[in-house]
């Protein structure tokens, strides 16, 4: 899955910085990192990231690089939950809620 926007929200993987930003809106920002990913049609892939913005999928990737997390929510009051960060290979993590 590439990099999409949603209603001015956006995420993006470079090979090493995930970064997400949110809408002056109230966000639900969701980080997922799973070991073992199940696409719909049963196939799998390992050491996954998928990232929900108000429960819609917007980026999936291979997060064998990652390496740090920039979260932006910009206003309203926003929710950011972030699961097993790439199974400890993240060294930094950012979040930036903004003034909502």
């Amino acid at each position: 899955m590439e990099s999409r926007e949603l209603k001015s929200a956006s995420a993006g993987f470079n090979g090493a910085e995930l970064t997400v930003t949110g809408t002056e809106g109230k966000d639900w920002i969701q980080i997922l990192h799973h070991p073992i990913y199940c696409y719909q049609d049963g196939t799998q892939a390992t050491n996954m990231t998928l990232v929900k913005i108000n429960t819609q999928e917007v980026l999936l990737f291979q997060n064998a690089n990652l390496k740090s997390i920039r979260v932006l929510g910009l206003g309203g009051d926003d929710r950011v939950d972030v699961t097993n960060p790439a199974q400890n290979r993240v060294e930094q993590l950012s979040i930036d809620l903004g003034q909502g």
